[in-house]
């Protein structure tokens, strides 16, 4: 099948060397991309280029091969590429991000070829069904001190900051604030809200600080109607344990692996329990 029209073409160039938090830029972004639920995305690898700093990168020089350009390209819709762009503004630190809007002819096969396998009835199922609805939150003041006091009491690995409107601002890891005040190599952790690479932070200075100043400020979220299967791929793919549930910028609740775990052994238990009181005599 063929259909023909105007779409909206998201060009972000960057260098291969880049990095967000632990992970290479141009993975990171591909994958929050896919989480943001846009149709596709394209890395592409220069062979040879020079930025603003004008020193030429080339596979014919081994020495710089490595900080090769890169560009990552989208095709979608507008509305679409308008709302990751403050996502994207906030993970590229240096580089190009270019918008236009291109006539496309999609090309796509017939409906009546297989599809590939669905994902289990059990994936399929809303966030909403796995999600706690009353997550304990703080506020952009919350001293850092009580953050860890809270973790421990609530026995919580991350705790989402919200507005005086309950609309989500960042999300506070407990891995962040344990590298800082073990005075650790952060090693690319996300603090401050930039990332941090190749240096330690004095537990001092952490102590003095507040949710807002340690938060990860573009956390990656889910929608409440959202398949958990999706959510919980998210997750792993991106080795987080936790992720804010929200409709628009409002916190709704929080979904958590172990949530999940706890919710689809329970339900399996009673079903299985059922299905015994059925079969009696």
């Amino acid at each position: 099948m063929k259909t023909r029209g105007t779409m909206r073409r998201l060009m972000i160039f960057i260098s291969k060397t880049d990095r967000f938090r632990d992970t290479q830029l141009a993975t990171a972004i591909v994958e929050r991309l896919r989480h943001e639920g846009l149709t596709g995305a394209t890395v592409l690898q220069g062979t040879a280029g020079f930025g603003t700093h004008r020193q030429i990168h080339s596979t014919a020089l081994v020495d710089l091969a490595t900080n090769l350009p890169l560009v990552i390209v989208v095709i979608d819709e507008a509305e679409r590429v308008a709302r990751v762009m403050p996502i994207l503004e906030g993970m590229v630190r240096e580089g190009l991000i270019v918008v236009d809007d291109v006539e496309v002819t999609r090309l796509s096969r017939d409906k009546a070829e297989k599809e590939p396998a669905q994902a289990s009835e059990e994936a399929q199922r809303p966030v909403s069904a796995f999600m706690d609805r009353s997550p304990v939150t703080v506020r952009p003041e919350t001293p850092v001190k009580d953050l860890g006091a809270i973790m421990f009491e609530k026995q919580l690995a991350s705790l989402a900051v919200v507005g005086g409107q309950g609309e989500l601002l960042g999300l506070v890891v407990a891995e962040d604030l344990l590298a800082a005040h073990l005075h650790l190599p952060t090693g690319g952790l996300h603090l401050f809200g930039i990332a941090i690479r190749g240096r330690s932070l004095p537990s001092e200075d952490i102590q003095s600080e507040t949710a807002g100043k340690v938060m990860r400020t573009h956390p990656i979220t889910v929608a409440e109607n959202e398949p958990v299967g999706k959510a919980v791929q998210s997750m792993l793919n991106n080795k987080i344990t936790a992720m804010p549930v929200v409709k628009g910028n409002q916190l709704v609740g929080m979904l958590c692996l172990l949530s999940v775990l706890k919710k689809a052994f329970s339900d399996g238990e009673n079903g299985g329990r059922a299905a015994e009181g059925r079969s009696s005599p």
